[in-house]
């Protein structure tokens, strides 16, 4: 399967597919987030260290001017255009290498991007393995810019050093002060790759760590995660183009992971609005020619004890809990539909997941990996520290429901 929105100068005979990363912030594409990561105004350069899940020879970037306001800023989960023009240049490092190679866009080394606007950079000849590690240094430059949302990396201000001969920077970086990297690498491999859509759960911006999907597919598949913390699906579905320019790769994936659900219930949405919009996202992934996949949701708790026992847990919410019940049962039960229309599971003639018509799939059973019980909506002891996003020993646990063998 070609790369569709990426690839409009690619000859038809190149297979080019997302790849994923070590911490697979590679392949997101919200990338530029948060209104607490406010623009900044120093230039420098950074760099970002990345795991090649599938053996390639050559590979090509992409790189972004916009920011999303995630859930801090109205309106929330929108995607917007950095005000000013930014000037980019950048080296690969192949594994092992301390000897840069310049990376070009029409020729030049040096480009520029307009707010709103991606750049895909030209081929870069670079021959690694599965498993190898290879380092991307970026050198950004603008009245303005906005830092990616990752807790690793390196970040040394003021000077470009990303050209011909430059070494590799190691002064320290991190979320609080933001680096800038690509927001897709792609390369010339055949197999499929994943597109996450979700919250924060999905893209887990609450840990330093991969979500727990992206840790389920760490080794088998490259993923684009499109998720941004905060979102809802039917913010994503509320006719304004909200996530217009995040979402502009998202059909370059033979496979969808819709992971929203939970901040959905956390507003108050009934089941079947929920339902209605998760059938309505389901369709627009399939549309596309991928198989989709649903996650069941995780639960949400209040503590006495920070989480380290489950006796000491209640659910933050009587009727929430009782509708993620109902919409995990409903997809256990392979989301039955008739005539387009979610139905109580047991319905007569219910068209299910899996079956020809129906957009979904299947289902990934996350829930039971971090549940005390099935259904019980307490997580198990040390499995949160906040009541709604897994700690790294949930991930763990949930990423054991990430089924890749489901993926194409």
């Amino acid at each position: 399967m070609l790369a569709r929105r990426l690839q409009q100068s690619v000859p038809t005979s190149v297979s080019e597919q997302p790849f994923g990363v070590l911490y697979g912030r590679t392949m997101t594409l919200n990338q530029h987030t948060l209104a607490d990561m406010p623009a900044v105004a120093t230039s420098g350069t950074s760099r970002f260290t990345y795991k090649a899940q599938k053996s390639v020879t050559k590979i090509r970037l992409t790189f972004m001017n916009w920011y999303n306001s995630s859930y801090k800023a109205s309106p929330f989960c929108k995607d917007n255009n950095n005000a000013a023009t930014i000037t980019v240049q950048a080296l690969v490092f192949a594994p092992g290498s301390s000897t840069g190679t310049v990376v070009t866009v029409g020729a030049s080394a040096s480009w520029t991007i307009g707010g709103g606007s991606w750049v895909q950079t030209d081929w870069i000849s670079v021959s690694m393995t599965a498993g190898q590690t290879f380092d991307v240094q970026t050198y950004v430059s603008g009245t303005q810019w906005y830092p990616t949302l990752v807790y690793s990396g390196w970040w040394a201000a003021g000077s470009n050093q990303a050209t011909s001969g430059s070494a590799k920077i190691t002064s320290g970086a991190g979320v609080s002060t933001g680096i800038y990297m690509p927001a897709i690498i792609t390369g010339d491999h055949a197999s499929g790759a994943v597109v996450i859509l979700g919250d924060s759960i999905a893209y887990n911006s609450a840990l330093p760590t991969l979500g727990y999907i992206e840790k389920g597919l760490d080794g088998n598949y490259g993923a684009i995660n499109a998720a941004v913390a905060g979102d809802r699906a039917y913010w994503t579905l509320d006719g304004t183009g909200r996530r217009a320019k995040s979402w502009f790769a998202n059909q370059d994936a033979s496979t969808a992971v819709v992971e929203y659900g939970r901040n959905d219930l956390e507003d108050g949405r009934t089941l079947a609005q929920i339902q209605a919009n998760l059938l309505t996202l389901w369709n627009q992934q399939a549309g596309y020619g991928q198989r989709v996949l649903q996650p069941t949701i995780t639960p949400h708790t209040n503590s006495t004890d920070s989480w380290a026992t489950t006796g000491n847990q209640t659910v933050t919410n009587a009727t929430i809990e009782g509708r993620r019940v109902l919409l995990n049962d409903w997809l256990r039960a392979g989301a039955p539909t008739v005539g387009g229309t979610a139905v109580a599971p047991g319905t007569s003639g219910a068209l299910l997941a899996g079956q020809g018509g129906h957009p979904l799939y299947d289902y990934w059973e996350i829930a039971d990996h971090v549940e005390s019980a099935r259904n019980s909506g307490i997580w198990k002891a040390s499995y949160t520290s906040d009541g709604l996003h897994p700690t790294t020993t949930g991930i763990n646990a949930a990423a054991t429901g990430a089924d890749y063998t489901m993926i194409i």
